[in-house]
């Protein structure tokens, strides 16, 4: 089966050798971010792990790997990958292949446990894992890591139906991967994890065990342990009132998001084009064939009912448990859908909004509508059921041919163009960057700055994989890209773009800045400065300042 769903990711994903090696997905803001995070995990854990989150970016300040999530899971595939290749665009791109794999595989365990049903698990594996919603993120890296909400789904139940302490403990783990994965996975998970196991026990309130209840615990404890010192920094950050952000407008689940295509869709290129001003971020567009397994899973969810199946450990996994365990599921996909609408619905306060107010975690949500993503899960339940039900009186020959020809379906309708953006990894670019790294250890800029408040693409396409660069020295940087920005950030940017007047000097020496990287290029624009600005900058630096020319950018080191 992982060979199936193997090759499923190849032909969706559809990169080549070079576009492994050379290009990111989608463009060079976010996933180059996601790449310079991954590689300050491997540096702070082999250098030294208490840095850990003093990101050497947003210099001076504080915990600025708290400004975007950690991603720490993440680099079990990035992190060796890079190693052997010294390939960010390659160490991205397996990161990114090895979460596609993962969705794959949870959410297909978790309704093959469910149902019994293979090649129902097959389809709605298909239909979950390439959604519109996660092709739709290629470049929004850590939004692909949802597979932890089926695989947590899948244990946790385990939990309430055997009560064994391996099986708690890994819910416990789980938690703490899903937490440091994904903040809005996060939520989604509390959310979720939640109505399972409150449901569960006021269903079963007088057969729920004190094994079950002292697993349910030992979960909880695991979790809290593992996870709590973990997010404190984070938890800091969003509560200092400079780091405040309120929601996005507009940014609630609608019906309309249900119909929106991927961008570059296949099959439904006219409709995804027209749909376009409402962005990426909104579309949950199913796949016509996967609604309409869905719509037959609600109809057979009322007359099926499960198989008995034997677990591994040889103990019976009764048909009932596992009935209850798929209302259980749907009714967390529901409780998400009801918070993805936002915090008004129909003008009246909807769950989103008390949770907003009460809830830990709910405050630092800023796009409601990915929280839809329980949904998901849940529709991959019931895809799953109507495919059973629709395939169940075919001979077996036929009702895998059926299933194959499912699947070819469901895989086209949600199939689109992916866009890859080169990342620059040549000489003339990285040479600035290798000649810091021979230099002693000092906070640096590089010029010219791009001021984050014009909220258009230059700051992140500029910034973020400057960002990168600098990771092969790691000397501290003035500038930055993430979720936030330091307090002031802006301020300097316009001062210290005035290098190298008195006042951009004055404010890199309170900054005890000592290196200063211009870059350089046949014309001036955001992120270059023309030969002529260039030269300018070299005939003011103060006569202690030493400069070195290197490729088309220059390397002045202020120390006197």
């Amino acid at each position: 089966m992982t060979a199936v769903l193997a090759l499923a990711t190849a032909v969706m994903l559809r990169p080549t050798v070079e576009q492994l090696r050379t290009a990111v997905p989608d463009n060079l803001g976010d996933p180059t971010l996601i790449a310079w995070l991954l590689s300050w995990v491997g540096q702070a854990f082999t250098s030294d792990p208490t840095s850990y989150y003093d990101a050497p970016n947003f210099w001076p300040a504080a915990d600025t790997l708290t400004y975007s999530d950690s991603l720490l899971p993440l680099a079990v595939v990035f992190t060796p990958v890079y190693a052997l290749t010294e390939n960010w665009a390659l160490a991205l791109n397996a990161t990114v292949v090895g979460l596609f794999m993962s969705n794959l595989l949870a959410s297909y365990s978790l309704v093959r446990w469910l149902t019994g049903s293979t090649g129902g698990a097959v389809v709605s594996a298909l239909g979950f894992g390439f959604t519109t919603y996660f092709m739709s993120h290629l470049g929004n890296v850590q939004l692909l890591a949802a597979a932890g909400l089926p695989l947590g789904l899948l244990l946790l139940l385990k939990v309430l139906v055997h009560g064994r302490l391996r099986h708690a403990v890994a819910v416990g783990v789980l938690t703490c991967l899903i937490v440091l994965a994904a903040a809005y996975y996060a939520v989604v998970w509390a959310a979720m994890a939640t109505t399972v196991a409150v449901g569960w026990v006021a269903v079963r309130r007088g057969s729920t065990g004190s094994r079950q209840l002292r697993a349910i615990v030992v979960a909880g404890v695991v979790a809290g342990v593992c996870t709590l010192p973990l997010v404190l920094p984070y938890l800091a950050t969003q509560s200092d009132p400079a780091f405040a952000r309120g929601l996005e407008p507009r940014s609630s689940l609608e019906v309309a998001d249900l119909l929106t295509p991927a961008s570059g869709s296949l099959l439904y290129g006219e409709q995804a084009t027209r749909a376009a001003a409402r962005g990426h971020e909104y579309r949950f567009f199913p796949g016509l064939l996967t609604a309409g397994f869905a719509v037959v899973g609600v109809a057979a969810l009322r007359r099926r009912t499960p198989g008995a199946v034997t677990s591994r450990g040889g103990v019976l996994e009764q048909p009932r448990d596992r009935r209850l365990g798929m209302h259980l599921v749907l009714a967390a996909g529901l409780v998400c859908v009801l918070c993805s609408l936002g915090p008004t619905f129909m003008g009246h306060i909807a769950p989103f909004r008390v949770l907003y107010e009460l809830a830990p975690g709910f405050s630092g949500v800023r796009v409601p509508a990915r929280l839809a993503v329980g949904g998901l899960v849940a529709g991959a339940l019931l895809v799953c059921l109507g495919v059973q039900l629709l395939t169940e009186r075919l001979r077996p020959r036929w009702q895998w041919s059926a299933v194959a020809a499912a699947s070819v379906v469901v895989l086209a309708e949600l199939a689109r163009t992916n866009t890859w953006a080169t990342l620059p990894a040549d000489p003339a670019t990285l040479g600035v960057y290798e000649a810091l790294s021979e230099r002693p250890a000092g906070p640096a800029v590089e010029l010219p700055m791009v001021d984050p408040s014009t909220n258009g693409p230059d700051y992140p396409y500029v910034e973020s994989p400057r960002q990168l660069y600098a990771s092969l020295d790691w000397h501290p940087r003035v500038n930055g890209y993430s979720g936030y920005v330091r307090p002031g950030y802006v301020a300097d940017v316009q001062i210290i773009n005035t290098f190298p007047s008195e006042a951009a000097l004055s404010r890199l020496r309170e900054l005890q800045v000592r290196y200063v990287v211009v870059h350089g290029a046949p014309a001036s624009s955001l992120d270059a400065m023309s030969p002529e600005q260039l030269s300018a900058i070299l005939r003011g630096l103060p006569a202690s300042a030493r400069a070195v020319v290197t490729g088309p950018d220059v390397l002045v080191d202020l120390a006197p």
